[in-house]
């Protein structure tokens, strides 16, 4: 990688003598600079740049899903770079670049775009694709957007490399357009965006915007309409041209910075039209090196010497000049100073605790995501890709505690004209607590104003102006939200705030009322009562489970969405073995075919009668393997097929550490997260799976501790059994329990039919249970409650009596099951499938005893249906 950094380290140099005049900004200078190699072959770039760096991929590598947009520019000197990019943390790829000729509309070069497999890699992933088109020079692109000929011609040539690479969209880097031509740039981008969107559906247009948008180009409330990003160049503030050495992307400008910076650029897009979902700020993996007149910051240049430098390139050469790394907080970034030759070096370039304080107010605002110029420019490091995971994906966590500034951050003032907004909500926080400690707006004109809630809609709290510090606020939720407003004139410091969370670590309550005394004859009513901690974060999720006892052990009615194994006794019929050796031993199932890759062991269960699922069981997981592992199928649609056909499993590696999530779809499994987690070998533990079919979200608990979830944007709806799965181990199970969702008040059926909760009556044991759990918006889990249901059905109506009009045995059943009759039957006998589906319809004969085949019939479970009753049916 040397040469790589030697090169850049010329780019920067050659850029300081014919930038002294004016701005140019890093995607022109370096565009103009590596055009000397333009035809170069990714493979000649990857030789010049003393090749590719080989590196191991970030902890958890392409199973966390990102939250908010990362737009990634791609420059083609970089090579073959993209081998070590993250593409499952790009939200768009961008190619850089398709360099226009602006009297034609044509291209000059596109470079590797044709053949690139970066392209395609992209594409493996689910990262869009854009193609990057640059003019630089107000002359080029007053030449260019004057010319409708020219315009046409560009347009169809996009279309076509589009099409070529089967790419998403078009990314324009016009700089240094004339306010002249504003309305030109509107046209254009209003012809591109119908045309390409007529021709490509789904087609994505997108903008590179300037920080400071010095001759009003943008019309932004007119392209809001038909682009659908806008990347913001958030660099350039100092530039190798300067006169001052800086931060190329201050955050704050505080006393000693220029008054342009990140967050006032934002504001200005946001202020002039554009959408904060569309708004998009880039930011560097680069910064400058000057050369000084003095070690203090601020310093002048000298003009001498300026050179880019890479985050990657300060990083290898960590033991050297850039050995000192010091941190200016009134910008938040870090920087470095040396002497060289009796001359004083100065050396601005962010990292990732400066980038960090970047994405939070990415957050704090609430725009869109970020960009980055330029990917590969940490080539060989880890760091921000591990930052990007952090702070934009759903295994982010926003933290119980922090300072918060106003924009002008801790030393310096807020902006005239500002109106922005953003909500402080820390992950699992069940309230928010602000304490000032500054406080100062002008009185009466300026304020800030605090909502109990996640937005401006929410409770107003208050609102404060002047300089009298505001008191103790505290939230009645989980989040508190900031609107603060200046006017045209007179500013003032800001505030300072410290806030903090109170996080939930009490678990709700639950309970049940009374069952019906002496006994349950019928169907009754039960009622829940479900209770949060004052304060707390409010009761996520109810559950209940229904269960009666057959005399022999507890079960369920599966086909009412309750399912019950305790596995105290001999392996039941409603499970079928698929594959392994499955047992029950000492009260526990047990599965002890250690070399099987993939046991199963399945049972229908009816998961179309609700929209989310609790199943809890016990287990452990065992034996001399090196790949130990074992999880649970749910959602199944058919769960003989090796990987259940279409389902969802979680999965527990014991030797590897980790809880997996999956997708099946047509029986082809997806990693799609995972999160580290030791598992002890031979140790039991609790677990509990959630899956909510609305959202598409499961949850995993173990021993009653939230570990994470994952959320399915395509969420499966049809379920019909669940299954237990292990590789290469002994697995032991105990007491499965599935419950479903429920509200404060239920119908338990109770009766002898087979469409009943509770199918049984004393004999003499109590015959029914029901059960009940909570879990709060913090993970925390209830006590499991449990009401007890006496049930006698001597009192049943006559037509419960009546329902009673034919047995069949035996049953579990392989090639056939007689049926007897109460009386002389009529009519027809129908069997249906577990989801509803008749399979058979059988004209019944006089006689109280018949003979039913079933060879025609797969395994599972099935209902017999005569004169209002129905019975289960287990086909072996």
């Amino acid at each position: 990688m040397t040469n790589f950094k030697t090169l850049l380290f010329a780019v920067g140099l050659f850029f300081s003598i014919i930038t002294s005049a004016q701005f140019t900004s890093i995607h022109q200078e370096q565009s103009e600079y590596y055009k000397i190699n333009d035809n170069f072959t990714e493979a000649q770039w990857d030789s010049i740049n003393g090749g590719v760096a080989k590196i191991a991929s970030h902890s958890n590598k392409s199973l966390c899903n990102l939250e908010y947009a990362v737009y990634g520019w791609h420059p083609y000197w970089v090579g073959t770079a993209y081998n070590n990019y993250d593409f499952d943390l790009l939200s768009t790829f961008s190619y850089f670049s398709y360099e226009l000729v602006p009297s034609t509309g044509s291209y000059s070069s596109i470079h590797s775009w044709k053949t690139t497999p970066s392209v395609t890699m992209a594409q493996a992933a689910g990262t869009k694709v854009e193609l990057c088109v640059t003019n630089f020079g107000s002359a080029n692109n007053n030449t260019f957007l004057t010319n409708m000929t020219a315009r046409q011609t560009f347009i169809d040539s996009i279309i076509v490399l589009l099409n070529f690479r089967n790419a998403d969209g078009v990314n324009i880097d016009f700089e240094g357009v004339s306010g002249s031509n504003r309305n030109d740039l509107t046209s254009f981008m209003t012809d591109l965006s119908v045309q390409l969107k007529a021709a490509i559906p789904g087609a994505t247009v997108t903008m590179a915007t300037y920080s400071v948008d010095w001759n009003n180009v943008f019309d932004f409330v007119a392209l809001n309409n038909v682009v659908d990003q806008f990347i913001i160049m958030g660099y350039g503030y100092y530039y190798g041209g300067s006169g001052t050495a800086g931060p190329t992307d201050v955050l704050y400008s505080g006393s000693i910075w220029t008054s342009y910076n990140l967050i006032r650029s934002i504001n200005y897009h946001l202020d002039n039209g554009v959408s904060n979902s569309k708004l998009l700020i880039g930011l560097p993996y680069y910064g400058y090196e000057w050369e000084t007149t003095a070690g203090t910051i601020p310093s002048a240049t000298t003009g001498a010497f300026s050179s880019s430098r890479t985050y990657s390139y300060v990083k290898t050469n960590s033991t050297g000049n850039y050995g000192n790394r010091q941190y200016d907080y009134q910008s938040e970034t870090p920087y470095y100073t040396y002497q060289t030759g009796g001359n004083w070096r100065q050396a601005f370039v962010g990292d990732e605790q400066s980038l960090a304080e970047r994405y939070d107010w990415v957050k704090l605002l609430n725009i869109g995501g970020i960009g980055i110029w330029a990917l590969g420019y940490d080539d060989g490091y880890t760091e921000l890709w591990n930052l990007l995971e952090q702070k934009f994906t759903d295994c982010s966590a926003i933290a119980c505690s922090d300072t918060l500034y106003d924009t002008g951050g801790n030393f310096g003032n807020y902006r005239n004209n500002e109106a922005f907004t953003y909500t402080i909500a820390p992950t699992g926080a069940s309230s928010v607590s602000l304490n000032f400690l500054s406080f100062g707006l002008e009185v009466g004109y300026d304020s800030l104003w605090i909502y109990d809630g996640t937005s401006i809609s929410d409770p107003l709290i208050g609102g404060f102006s002047g300089t009298t510090l505001p008191p103790a606020i505290n939230s009645t939720g989980n989040a508190l939200t900031l609107k603060f407003y200046s006017d045209v004139s007179t500013i003032g410091t800001g505030w300072k705030v410290e806030y903090s969370c109170m996080l939930d670590t009490i678990p709700p309550t639950t309970s049940i009322s009374a069952s019906p005394t002496p006994f349950a004859t019928t169907d009754f009513v039960s009622n829940f009562i479900d209770v949060d901690n004052v304060g707390g974060s409010g009761v996520m999720h109810q559950f209940y489970q229904v269960a009666d006892y057959d005399a022999i052990e507890w079960r369920a009615n599966n086909n009412n969405g309750f399912f019950n194994d305790n596995f105290d006794a001999i392996l039941h019929p409603d499970w079928i073995n698929g594959s392994g050796i499955w047992s029950i031993i000492s009260g526990k199932l047990h599965q002890n075919d250690q070399a099987n890759t993939n046991t199963n062991l399945y049972a229908a269960f009816n998961q179309n009668n609700s929209t989310k699922f609790l199943y809890h069981y016990q287990a452990a997981i065992s034996g001399s393997g090196t790949n130990k592992r074992a999880g649970f199928h749910y959602m199944s649609d058919d769960a003989s097929l090796p990987n259940r056909g279409n389902s969802y499993f979680v999965w527990f590696r014991q030797d590897n550490g980790k809880l997996q999530f999956y997708k099946v779809v047509n029986d082809v499994f997806t990693l799609q997260k995972e999160v580290v987690y030791n598992f002890n070998a031979a140790q039991t533990y609790d677990y509990k799976i959630i899956y909510d079919k609305t959202t598409g979200i499961t949850e995993v608990y173990v021993d009653d501790v939230y570990i994470d979830s994952w959320q399915d944007l395509t969420p499966l709806s049809v379920g019909n059994y669940v299954s237990f799965r292990s590789g290469d181990c002994a697995y032991d199970v105990d007491e499965i329990r599935i419950y479903h969702a429920r509200t404060g008040t239920e119908t338990i059926l109770v009766g002898s039919a087979a469409i009943n909760d509770i199918r049984y009556e004393n004999n003499p044991t109590t015959s029914g249970m029901i059960r009940s759990i909570a879990i709060d918006t913090a993970h925390n889990v209830s006590a499991i409650a449990t009401e007890m249901v006496d049930v006698d059905f001597i009192t049943t109506s006559v037509d419960e009596l009546k329902a009673n009009a034919f047995s069949i045995y035996p049953n579990p059943a392989k090639e056939s099951i007689t049926i007897e009759f109460s009386q002389l039957p009529t009519g027809q006998l129908t069997i249906t499938d577990i989801a509803g589906k008749q399979v058979k319809l059988t004209a019944l004969n006089s006689a109280k005893k018949q003979v039913i085949s079933l060879t025609n019939l797969a395994q599972g479970i099935y209902f017999l249906n005569y004169n209002n009753q129905t019975v289960k049916l287990v086909k072996q």
